[in-house]
């Protein structure tokens, strides 16, 4: 019931119960008056005090309405409590799902960027990854941590170069225009950075050259493409190491320059990594469809 129902219930009551008092003293005092007319009696000696008794009976009312109006504010004080503790409870929930969303989101994150960084995913398994942070809105938050990482690493290489691709999938998602010229500029700039380090970096210098082969012909990036693939070719060989990736920098240089129209250039690298890895069939397939 509503705080004014119910003061008007209370007050019917308080009213009701006063007016049958009231009543019955009036009637009482006209009777006494009646009485004392009678038997010839003054009727003031009769009237004064059932005038006082009212009095005192006027200001009991007075003081029981006064205290049912404190009662009432008491209650209505509660109910208005009670009213914001509902609605605070829903809004104290949202806030505990947004932080448990939040916590759960810098999970996902770190542990996504553990994955990545352990260096043990294939190529199909870290573009997984990638697409997974990606489609759950966290590839800014992921970047901002490689760049955190990498400026606290400077002198690591490896940060550096991780920084660099976690750069080329924002220039993937931009798509074509200045955007992705700029985050493709911020790749390259962190894949120069780890060879500052490092020259002989293998995964840096690779990913560089991989790079700027997407880069628009009329950029002219091609040729400088060419020119880390057969940097790495040479480091790759000067190193008497056969590691199952380096296959790859045959197969690119060869590609670039049948892009550049050298033919004979393209089917010499692919030749040249045959020769290294003669279990390759993207290689064998090369050779066999140009010549």
């Amino acid at each position: 019931m509503k705080n004014g129902n119910v003061l008007m219930v209370v007050l019917a009551a308080v009213f009701g119960i006063g007016g049958g008092m009231l009543g019955a003293r009036f009637g009482a005092a006209r009777g006494a008056e009646v009485a004392a007319t009678n038997a010839s009696v003054a009727p003031e000696a009769h009237t004064t005090p059932a005038i006082a008794a009212l009095e005192a009976r006027q200001t009991a009312v007075e003081r029981g309405i006064e205290e049912l109006r404190l009662g009432l504010a008491d209650v209505a004080a509660l109910q208005r409590r009670a009213v914001a503790e509902r609605v605070e409870a829903p809004t104290v929930a949202r806030e505990e799902t947004r932080s448990a969303t939040t916590t759960s989101a810098a999970t996902g994150i770190a542990a996504t960027m553990e994955r990545l960084l352990a260096g043990d995913l294939d190529y199909e398994a870290e573009q997984a990854a990638w697409k997974e942070i990606a489609d759950a809105g966290q590839l800014d938050e992921l970047v901002a941590r490689m760049e955190e990482r990498a400026a606290a690493r400077g002198n690591d290489p490896d940060a550096q170069t991780e920084l660099g691709k976690a750069y080329l999938q924002k220039t993937f998602r931009a798509g074509g225009g200045p955007e992705a010229g700029l985050w493709a500029t911020k790749a390259d700039k962190a894949f120069d950075k780890a060879l500052g380090v490092d020259d002989h970096h293998w995964e840096s210098r690779f990913q560089k050259a991989v790079s700027l082969s997407f880069w628009p012909p009329m950029l002219g990036k091609q040729t400088d493409a060419v020119r880390q693939f057969e940097t790495l070719v040479a480091q790759q060989e000067a190193s008497g190491m056969k590691s199952k990736g380096y296959a790859e920098t045959y197969l690119f240089l060869g590609n670039m320059h049948l892009q550049m129209g050298a033919k004979d250039k393209a089917l010499a690298a692919w030749k040249q990594g045959y020769a290294q890895f003669p279990d390759n069939a993207e290689l064998a397939k090369k050779l066999s469809d140009v010549q």
